[in-house]
């Protein structure tokens, strides 16, 4: 995973983080969106049973994939650092989960 130490640092740092968005295509960085701080992973193929999402608790994340087949194993991971918010986004489907319910929407 690329850009996680940047998100770790900022948290320590008690920089505003707004939210993170996470992707295997997504180039690794930040910016400033407002007064908040945006954070973007870059994560491997088949990496999602071993990443540390710790950085992602209590904020919205993002997952950004291909299909659903790719996207959902780092949506199951990142529900397991319990962000606000969680999303995942592909071509065929958006699901978010809130904290206590999952709601699908097919596109």
């Amino acid at each position: 995973m690329l850009g996680h130490d940047d998100l770790v640092k900022a948290r320590l740092a008690h920089w505003p983080v707004g939210g993170v968005d996470i992707g295997t295509d997504i180039t690794p960085g930040y910016d400033r969106r407002g007064k908040a701080w945006w954070f973007y992973l870059q994560v491997a193929e088949g990496e999602a049973r071993t990443l540390d999402l710790r950085g992602c608790h209590g904020l919205p994340v993002f997952v950004h994939a291909d299909s659903y087949e790719s996207g959902w194993p780092v949506f199951e991971r990142a529900m397991d650092f319990e962000p606000v918010l969680l999303s995942l986004c592909a071509p065929e489907v958006v699901i978010q989960f809130d904290g206590e319910r999952l709601t699908q929407w097919d596109i």
